[in-house]
């Protein structure tokens, strides 16, 4: 069982929209129970108009094209699957840039060395970037999120139109229609907080229902989950998955797209969940022993590990 759910991290996003993509020599019980999971490709999705809420203060314009977003950092596994549909016609939106980032298991954001996040200004940890396909979903491979004071676990998103590839790496151009964060239920987030690494992190924790910004996105905004092992639970890994509805016509704030340049939001806007600044520089391990839920960083766009490790707390 252990064994399994190793292997469905590494293949999950591969075929859990795409099961022709799998590599023939899979079992059949593999494939099987990955497609189980639960999946919004090919089905109408509702067409809700997702609320704006604030980018916050830790936005990168450089997002690189990538599935798998870890670069090494430990926690437990995350698949997020995310349909794009246009709210107008309730149809798909292809080629629609998902773009998202958030926090490692110990509250820092990644490029950004300031007071209250010593993440590094040339790291690039937990960011990245996908194109929708034809069915509108864009899948990567990430961890769940840590916290620091003052906010509720979430991760932000950002959804791009119209823009191009820029050396098959980074986006740019067209214009952006969505900004918002997604969120977890106060169940499933109490259901990891004690698990390593998350465990390490001394930070306040915010309920949901305290968090102003959440209250802001209400509760269309909270990601809908499914285990690798329901047996086990989320400490097996977790795929989540949400419609996000956008209208193309309208841009999201003043934001006319990406640029490909790398350009920062260094002070955030107001209203962006200010954070205390006594948060610890990361003094969690980043790196981990093989066997604590790492993934391999040295993914091109679009593919996955085959040879992950196992996730956080099942070595065997």
């Amino acid at each position: 069982m252990i064994k399994l759910a190793i292997l469905l991290f590494g293949l999950i996003g591969t075929i859990l929209c795409h099961p022709g993509h799998a590599d023939e020599t899979l079992s059949e019980e593999i494939v099987e129970r990955t497609i189980q999971f639960k999946r919004t490709c090919g089905k109408r999705a509702a067409c809700v108009l997702q609320n704006e809420v604030t980018e916050g203060p830790y936005y990168v314009d450089n997002q690189l094209i990538r599935y798998n977003i870890t670069e090494g950092h430990t926690g437990i596994p995350l698949i997020l699957n995310i349909t794009v549909v246009d709210t107008t016609t309730c149809e798909p939106i292809a080629n629609a840039a998902v773009d998202i980032w958030h926090c490692d298991a110990s509250g820092l954001y990644s490029h950004y060395n300031v007071s209250g996040n010593l993440g590094g200004t040339t790291t690039t940890f937990l960011r990245g970037l996908q194109l929708t396909d034809s069915d509108g979903v864009a899948q990567m491979a990430t961890i769940l999120p840590g916290w620091y004071t003052g906010r509720v676990v979430h991760i932000h998103v950002k959804v791009h139109i119209n823009g191009s590839e820029s050396g098959s790496s980074t986006y740019s151009g067209g214009s952006t229609v969505h900004t918002g964060q997604m969120f977890f239920s106060q169940d499933v987030l109490n259901s990891y907080n004690t698990l390593s690494p998350y465990v390490s992190n001394s930070q306040s924790q915010t309920q949901l229902t305290s968090d102003g910004i959440y209250n802001s996105a209400t509760s269309i905004a909270i990601l809908e989950m499914s285990y690798f092992d329901s047996s086990i639970g989320i400490a097996s890994g977790a795929v989540a998955s949400m419609t996000l509805g956008v209208t193309p016509s309208t841009k999201s704030g003043s934001n006319n797209g990406p640029t490909g340049t790398g350009g920062m939001n260094s002070n955030g806007p107001s209203g962006n969940g200010t954070m205390n600044s006594n948060r610890p520089s990361g003094s969690m391990n980043t790196n981990g022993p093989p066997g604590n839920g790492t993934m391999s960083s040295d993914q091109s766009s679009g593919s996955t590990s085959t040879n992950p490790t196992a996730p956080v707390g099942f070595e065997g």
